[in-house]
């Protein structure tokens, strides 16, 4: 699995490969995927992850 915490928000990659967003300060156990609710942020910690992994393989 694939994670990504920025913030107050950590974005995971869930088991279909779909992204999950969890608040981590509301929801510490991540029961409650609020990736639909913030599509814009999903996108910007996608985002965030991939410019990591290409900087990481070089």
């Amino acid at each position: 699995m694939i994670s990504c915490t920025c913030e107050r928000e950590a974005l995971n990659e869930g088991t279909a490969g779909e992204p999950a967003l969890y608040h981590l300060d509301e929801d510490p156990e991540e029961k409650y995927d609020r990736a639909a609710m913030y599509p814009d942020l999903v996108a910007r910690l996608q985002a965030a992850m991939k410019a990591f992994d290409a900087e990481a393989r070089r």
